[in-house]
Parts: C-alpha cells; sequence; structure tokens
C-alpha cells in the first residue's frame, strides 16, 4: 500500500516538526532552532537539533536525522506508511490509499487542475474583449507584462458562460461543480460562481491553478470573493504570488495582504512580494515563507486592523525562527496606495528603514500608554515592555533592546534586564548549551553538502547538471541526486523534507547534517558552484590515479600505456583548467 505524493505533501505540511517532536521530546529554543536530549541514544548534555525553518532534525551526537516523518518512523518503530497515517489522524486528515498507478486521488486531483486551467485561459482571453475590466485595469494602472505575469482575466457578466466552455472542453458537470467555479441550479444544472469580475488566478509553488479570487469593478459588496476549498485548495496553506517571488526570495520575502498590494509591487520591479490570500496569516504559510528566505518584511495596511495583524503574524513568525522585520508605512495607507503615490524609490527606502518585531510591539505600547505623558503610564509601560523583552531568546540581543529603551525613556538599563528576566521561563540546570559547528569541511561528505545546497536553492541545479550525476562519486548520493533531479523535473520544486522520504536512512542522516552547513551559507549558489568544482577536481585526480595505478600492471601492453599515458596527459590539462575555477 502506498499514498500518493500529493497526499503526502499534505500530511507533511499540516504537520510542523517541532510540534510532532515536542510531544516526544522536551525543547528549549536557541536562537533560530530548538534543542532537546536526543531520544535515540543516553546523553545528558543536549545534542539533538530541530530546526523550523528546515523541517528538519539531528542529532549531533548518534547522528540520526531526517524530516517529520522519519521521526515518527524512527521514535514508534513503525515503517513509512504507518507514520503518515498516524500524522494524518493527529491532523485530522482523512487519506485514502492508491489503488493503483491511476488512483482517484490522484485523477481527481489531475482534473481539477486541468478545469482551473482552462478557466484560467478563459478569464485570461475574456479580459480583452471585457469593457469593465479593460477599464478598472487601466484605472488601476496596470501594464500588459504585468497582467501576463499573474494572469489576470474577467469573468464575463453572464450566468453560464464559463460553465458552456467548459462543458464544450468534454468537463462533466459533476467535475465542473467540483471544481466550484460553477453552483448548483436547483434542478442541479451549474451556474457560474464568479460573474462580473476581475480574476486573479492563485497558483501553487508548482504552478498549476488551485483557486481564483474575483474582484468588483466598483463598490459593492461583497468586493473579493475566492474560491471554497476544493480537492486542490485548501484555505491557509499557499500564498499569492510565491510561484513568481520564489525566485527573488534570496534577499528575503515582502508579506502584504491583498492581491493589488503584490501586483503594484511586482510592477514597480519589487518582485520578492506574496500575500496571504485575504486570511489571518497561518502557520503554514508562515512556514512556507521561512522555508524559502532567511528574513520576512510584514507590509500590512498601516490602519488599526492592519496594525492588529501584524503583531499576530509576529507571533505566528517567531515559531519558524526567520528574521522579522515590519515596515511603518506613513498616512494610513496600504503598499498599492502608498508605491503608486511615491514611487519604487521610496518603498524601498520604507524597506531600508524597517523596524524589528521588538521595536514594533514596543512601538505599539509606547502609542496605547503615551510614556511620556504620566508616570503611572511609564510605570505600566515598562512593565509591558519588560515582558516583550523576555520573548528575545538572545541575552546579548536583549541587553541592546534594554540599553536602547533604558537610554530613551531615562531608566537604568538593567532594571529592564531584571524585570525582563523574571518574565523568563526557568531552564533545566541539566541543559546546557551547545554550539552547533558548521565550519568544518570535514563535518559531512561535499557530496552531501552540494546536495543540501541545490535542495535549499534550486538554481544550483545549474551548475551541476552540465557534470552529471557522475559528479556524485558516493553511490547513495548520487542516487539520493537522480531522485532530486526527477522530482525537480516533475515538480519544479525539490525541498530538502520533500525529498528525504525518497531516501535511505544512511542518505537522509548524511543530508540533514549537511543542511546545517548550507543554512549558514550567505550566497548558496555561489557555494554550490565552488563545492561543485572541488568535487570535480577530486574525481578528476582520482580517475588520474587509478589510471596510473593501471600502467603498474605486468600484463600491460605497449600500445596499451600509450593509451593510458594520453588519457593521463589529457586528465592533466583537465584539472589543472578546473583548479583555475576554484
Amino acid at each position: 500500500m502506498r499514498y500518493s505524493d500529493a497526499t503526502i505533501d499534505k500530511v507533511r505540511e499540516a504537520n510542523d516538526i517541532v510540534d510532532v517532536v515536542g510531544q516526544y521530546v522536551k525543547l528549549t529554543r536557541s536562537g533560530n532552532r530548538y534543542k532537546g536530549l536526543c531520544p535515540f541514544h543516553n546523553e545528558k548534555t543536549p545534542s539533538f537539533i530541530v530546526t523550523p525553518e528546515l523541517q528538519i532534525y539531528k542529532c549531533f551526537g548518534c547522528g540520526k536525522g531526517g524530516n517529520v516523518f522519519t521521526f515518527v518512523q524512527e521514535y514508534e518503530k513503525v515503517d513509512f506508511v504507518s507514520a503518515v497515517e498516524m500524522l494524518a489522524e493527529r491532523a485530522h486528515i482523512e487519506i485514502t490509499p492508491e489503488t493503483g498507478a491511476n488512483s482517484y486521488v490522484e485523477m481527481r486531483a489531475r482534473t481539477m487542475f486541468e478545469i482551473n486551467k482552462a478557466a484560467a485561459r478563459f478569464f485570461y482571453k475574456n479580459l480583452n474583449t471585457d469593457n469593465n475590466a479593460i477599464n478598472y485595469v487601466r484605472r488601476r494602472g496596470l501594464s500588459n507584462e504585468t497582467v501576463k505575469a499573474y494572469g489576470i482575466g474577467s469573468a464575463p457578466d453572464s450566468w453560464d458562460a464559463l460553465y458552456k466552455h467548459l462543458s464544450s472542453l468534454g468537463f462533466s458537470d459533476k467535475d465542473i461543480l467540483d471544481s466550484r467555479l460553477c453552483s448548483p441550479r436547483k434542478d442541479g444544472k451549474p451556474y457560474d460562481a464568479f460573474r462580473n469580475r476581475l480574476m486573479f488566478p492563485i497558483l501553487d509553488v508548482k504552478g498549476r491553478v488551485i483557486a481564483f479570487g474575483g474582484r468588483v469593478y466598483d463598490n459593492s459588496v461583497p468586493k473579493y470573493i475566492n474560491s471554497p476549498e476544493t480537492a486542490v485548495y485548501t484555505k491557509g496553506v499557499n500564498l499569492y504570488g510565491l510561484n513568481v517571488a520564489k525566485s527573488f526570495a534570496a534577499d528575503g520575502l515582502i508579506l502584504v495582504e491583498g492581491y493589488m498590494d503584490c501586483i503594484s509591487l511586482y510592477q514597480a520591479g519589487i518582485k520578492n512580494v506574496v500575500a496571504s490570500l485575504g486570511t489571518a496569516l497561518t502557520e503554514k504559510q508562515a512556514r512556507l515563507i521561512a522555508g524559502r528566505t532567511s528574513r520576512v518584511y510584514i507590509s500590512y495596511d498601516a490602519d488599526g486592523a492592519g496594525q492588529n495583524a501584524i503583531e499576530k503574524a509576529i507571533g505566528i513568525f517567531r515559531k519558524t525562527g526567520i528574521d522579522i522585520r515590519v515596515l511603518i508605512i506613513p498616512g494610513s495607507k496600504d503598499p498599492d496606495e502608498y508605491i503608486k503615490a511615491k514611487g519604487r524609490e521610496a518603498f524601498l527606502q520604507l524597506l531600508e528603514n524597517s523596524i524589528t518585531a521588538i521595536e514594533f510591539l514596543i512601538q505599539r505600547l509606547e502609542t496605547k500608554y503615551k510614556p511620556d505623558s504620566i508616570r503611572q503610564n511609564r510605570s505600566a509601560f515598562l512593565k509591558e515592555t519588560s515582558k516583550v523583552l523576555a520573548t528575545v531568546s538572545s541575552d546579548t540581543e536583549r541587553e541592546l533592546y534594554a540599553r536602547q529603551y533604558g537610554t530613551k525613556y531615562q531608566v537604568n538599563y538593567e532594571s529592564l534586564l531584571r524585570d525582563s528576566s523574571r518574565q523568563q521561563p526557568v531552564k533545566p540546570q541539566s541543559q546546557e548549551d551547545i554550539v552547533v559547528v558548521t565550519q568544518a569541511n570535514d563535518f559531512v561528505p561535499m557530496q552531501y553538502l552540494l546536495l543540501s545546497m541545490i535542495c535549499a536553492d534550486n538554481s544550483c541545479f545549474a551548475e551541476v547538471n552540465h557534470m552529471g550525476p557522475e559528479l556524485f562519486g558516493d553511490e547513495d548520493v548520487r542516487a539520493a541526486y537522480m531522485v532530486a533531479e526527477a522530482k525537480y523535473r516533475s515538480d519544479g520544486e525539490v525541498t530538502l523534507s520533500s525529498l528525504m522520504q525518497e531516501l535511505s536512512p544512511d542518505a537522509v542522516s548524511g543530508i540533514t547534517g549537511a543542511a546545517y552547513q548550507t543554512q549558514d551559507c550567505e550566497d548558496i549558489v555561489a557555494a554550490a558552484r565552488d563545492v561543485a568544482a572541488k568535487l570535480r577536481v577530486r574525481n578528476l585526480v582520482a580517475e588520474k590515479d587509478r589510471l596510473s595505478a593501471e600502467l603498474k600492471r605486468s600484463d600491460i601492453t605497449p600500445a596499451q600505456v600509450s593509451d593510458i599515458n594520453s588519457k593521463i596527459a589529457s586528465l592533466a590539462m583537465e584539472i589543472a583548467v578546473a583548479k583555475r575555477s576554484i
């Protein structure tokens, strides 16, 4: 029995590794990671690390590591299928095993994707003849390139235009209704759910259309309607624009609230933007961001509701360990209004001047208590400030904030530190801090290191593909690389956590160790290029040494000697050229 890749992905995304491991192991936060005593071997000093950003765990004592599935397998002593079922039950997800290559679940998902794709094309084509849509797009200043990049379209002012189109393509009424693009009349006949609206197709990270959002052209309500949940769309799991922004996430992702915020920033040349699809940010969305970048800029509306939403989002992002910055947009504007009024450079300056999560939370307290006005207000403000500082895990960072606000409000920073320390949970005395070594070149094989870099940034495939799988001399790593390449070609993406379920236990252990070294790379693509070059040199040297050993054979002929010497000379030249690129 097996489950489809879509099912496995859904179960994995629904089970945060910190939450799952935390049910078995007492974890203590340490920076952007969590640590605890390893459940797989006896130890007194914690060497077991869980990293929410990567959704992996690794014990630097016994070497065991993996993702949420491998942890459950190891701890509960069950096979992979049982681990999937246990985690599905934990997340209250109903799963159905495949009955063959063309399983019902996969077929239903495939049909939904096909219907959504056909609908997106229909809406996009209709935009060219829809005067309401054309006027609205012009009024909002959207260029043809932007419309094309996001596949923006329009739903006709008709009760059945989309239904007739989908029917003409051969889709059954049942499938059309299951897509939720149409709803049933009393007689059961479908009618279009989206009518006379500007349409925003929602794509998953693999570029597949999974849902739609529709906006009216005037001020009528509801202003937006969004697709309900379907076989391929679950609310709170995806991010609008991530399929575009993922290629620009190296310097961080900007999180906005609405479609137009995202689109307007893109049109201004700021392309690392995603939107939370009109819902409050969820932990799954936060993990989706944290898995692709090390910093998030929260740029919600500047009104009261937007500021409250930022505070909630900070609490969610903190669980992932990502660096959080907040944009302060002046004039109670949203990002769409601001960039149209002030321009790209002004918005980039907002990014440059963005404040930390702690500064934002304390700024909110300043607005609430107005500590400059009344002594009683200042006392209440400082008490609440010490609670905020208590959430800072780094002692050094907490002291810097204490000095900053102590100076500002003319109080002894040590008093702030003491007050914040009283708010912190007491750490167990037996659990000493540990240092994860990530710099030693011999900590993990270079091949696993390169593979982990590829998973961290899929553009690294370009640095390896021309060298082929032979670059990976180790059999396990080569097999893992070929699985990663196949997943990338079929899905358009491969991540560390998704790859692990396909690997041998030794390969899982090797690549999780390498992932910590990769996490500290400032430029993963450049680092991957360097590692690939070093591996190539090492492979060339190994082949040259093998040929040199051949010359010592007693039965070798003069012709063979000549041929081998020619190959050795050629390899020597290749090695010299390859070394120049290191």
